[in-house]
């Protein structure tokens, strides 16, 4: 992508871990609407599975 006139770079990280639900209604947002300012490039995403 460009910003004014310039290429970005977006970097990207997986996390492997155990999480304790303590805000389901907060969670389930995140899970729709996905976190962080690169959302459009396809990050933001959260996979959460039960153990």
């Amino acid at each position: 992508f460009k910003k004014d006139g310039k290429a970005g770079k977006i970097a990207t990280v997986g996390y492997t871990g155990m999480l304790e639900i303590i805000e389901p209604t907060t969670l389930n947002e995140l899970l729709q609407k996905g976190i962080g300012p690169a959302k459009a490039f396809g990050c933001g995403l959260l996979l959460v599975r039960r153990i």
